[in-house]
């Protein structure tokens, strides 16, 4: 049934895909603080499609300035597709450090390259702990 609303054109713009921060009181269950900051982000929309381009939630994405983040979350803000992220650091010895303990809030649209295409061109960094992607660590 949710295949049939998805690709019905009518109904699919109904569909809340991402929880929203609103700009005033709560009047819908996907502006609910639970859906943007205590659901398992396993739960919600794992992806944003840009294009051909797909970000999954929890795989290294490149931004347009060149750091690298970690999606944990998609949300809409005023219309702007955003993602909860957890920031990547580069380390003097060349690899990578993943600071888990809090989020940055980023726009869709500065995104540039997504896990495959770090992959395809050998970017993506190396964490200290060896992992390249964070679908092994429980959140």
């Amino acid at each position: 049934m949710l295949c049939q609303d998805y690709s019905n054109p009518h109904t699919r713009q109904q569909i809340q895909i991402y929880p929203e921060v609103p700009d005033g009181p709560i009047s819908e269950i996907w502006h609910a603080e639970k859906w943007q900051k205590e659901l398992d982000p396993r739960l919600l929309s794992p992806m944003y499609a840009d294009g051909d381009r797909h970000f999954y939630v929890l795989e290294f994405a490149r931004l347009k300035n060149g750091n690298f983040v970690v999606p944990v979350r998609w949300l809409t803000q005023k219309g702007r597709v955003k993602a909860d992220a957890f920031e990547v650091k580069s380390l003097s010895d060349g690899t990578s450090s993943i600071n888990t303990n809090e989020t940055v809030r980023i726009d869709a649209s500065d995104l540039k390259d997504a896990y495959p295409d770090l992959v395809a061109i050998g970017a993506v960094p190396e964490c200290v702990d060896g992992k390249q992607s964070l679908y092994v660590l429980s959140l």
